[in-house]
């Protein structure tokens, strides 16, 4: 063993790091912030562009809407394009767009 090897860091992969951070209570906050400045709006996953900039979690962030909406902290609602079953000749994808909890009754 060398000295070199006493001072040796575990060295971590960035995505990993961004991964955990995406799923941190700060970035949970900031999101159900911006949820919570427009209660009554469907929104996008790019209306949320300045928490995935900040924190640097675009790769992942569908991930964390879709866990706030499993634990029922927002509402998920899918938007299809054309017909709303894959393989049929019309069907263009759709988008996933996400409420507030509490909005979504009125």
């Amino acid at each position: 063993m060398t000295q070199l090897a006493l001072f040796e860091v575990e060295r971590r992969d960035g995505r990993i790091v961004r991964w955990e951070a995406a799923f941190s209570s700060v970035v949970e906050a900031a999101v159900m912030a911006a949820f919570e400045d427009r209660p009554n709006e469907w929104l996008r996953f790019s209306d949320c562009r300045k928490i995935t900039e900040k924190y640097q979690i675009s790769f992942c962030f569908g991930h964390v809407l879709g866990q706030l909406s499993r634990r029922g902290k927002i509402n998920a609602k899918n938007i299809y394009c054309g017909s709303d079953h894959p393989g049929k000749a019309n069907y263009l994808g759709f988008n996933t767009v996400y409420m507030l909890e509490k909005g979504s009754a009125s």
